[in-house]
């Protein structure tokens, strides 16, 4: 195997292969995000081809503390095709050599979740902890995969089914948005999270400019009640093509007997059926491992299922 190691300013393009690959190991996303000289790509190569292994990112937070990924759910080495374990472990083992090389001391990876949509997820975990790496964290990712065949209202539980039912008979509807409606949709998410206590990670502008910079992976969703006011909105991300991850969701707090977010939900749930999307996310319910009871118990009453999802970390020595 070969690996080359870029930064923010060189030119990669004869390199890069986006197709298979999620958009957070994607080249663009990692120029989008990288703020620092010494943050750097890798792309692995079978030797003497252009036959694309791996692709990853790691970006330098401070003090030589490198971590992947900084902006997104998860990163590491991401594989595009099955290959032995001696060159996964390889694979790593240049990575830190890299990160040695420009002064690094400590080097952190988020992990996708082991959902089996990340090519030979078990043996990349296996080959980190057979390097050294150490578990930091396990966290929670609340997922589910999409079966065509089963109704949605067949995998919730009762409660929700009845707010479902008491959303349409008050004309509650489900939309697919445009661009044009993320001020509205940034605002009402916002204040329910901070109705709530969550801050947002992530402010408008930053926001606007990611719709800028990456328009087909991101979509827009909505339930608008009979006056054609906002009460829920969700803004997703396509992580891969088959794959759909819930960024941001939360419905107006004043409508709480409704639970708007449970008619969103179904929504966005038939809409991964239309759209041949395979798996959806509603991301993390833990911090740091530690469980979020009631996000817990409201993603499971919507019929996802809990998955592992692990960071991992290495000291390097110089």
């Amino acid at each position: 195997m070969d690996i080359r190691f870029f930064h923010k300013d060189d030119n990669a393009e004869p390199y890069i292969s986006e197709k298979h690959f999620s958009l957070f190991s994607s080249f663009d996303f990692f120029k989008f995000h990288s703020t620092c000289k010494q943050d750097f790509y890798f792309i692995v190569t079978k030797a003497n081809t252009s036959t694309i292994i791996a692709q990853g990112a790691f970006y330098n937070l401070k003090s030589g503390i490198y971590i992947s990924h900084k902006n997104s759910t998860f990163g590491g080495v991401e594989l595009i095709t099955d290959c032995d374990v001696t060159c996964i472990s390889k694979i790593i083992e240049c990575i830190e050599d890299y990160v040695r090389f420009l002064g690094g001391r400590t080097i952190i990876a988020r992990l996708a979740p082991l959902n089996g949509q990340t090519i030979m997820c078990d043996w990349l975990v296996n080959a980190y902890i057979v390097r050294g790496w150490s578990i930091v964290n396990a966290d929670i990712s609340h997922e589910m995969e999409i079966a065509s065949r089963t109704e949605f209202e067949d995998i919730i539980n009762r409660n929700r089914r009845r707010v479902i039912k008491k959303g349409l008979g008050k004309g509650f509807e489900f939309r697919r948005l445009s661009r044009d409606f993320a001020s509205h949709v940034y605002t009402l998410i916002k204040r329910n999270r901070e109705s709530k206590g969550y801050p947002m990670t992530m402010s408008y502008n930053d926001l606007d400019k990611q719709l800028t910079r990456f328009p087909d992976f991101y979509r827009l969703f909505g339930i608008y009640d009979n006056g054609n006011i906002l009460i829920a909105a969700a803004v997703c991300v396509m992580i891969k093509e088959s794959y759909m991850y819930v960024l941001y969701w939360g419905d107006d707090e004043n409508r709480n007997e409704y639970s708007p977010v449970t008619l969103l939900a179904k929504g966005i749930y038939y809409t991964c059926i239309e759209d041949k999307i395979s798996w959806l996310s509603v991301g993390r319910s833990t911090l740091k491992s530690f469980p979020n009871e009631g996000l817990v118990n409201f993603k499971e009453s919507l019929g996802f299922k809990p998955i592992i999802q692990i960071t991992v970390s290495k000291e390097i020595i110089c």
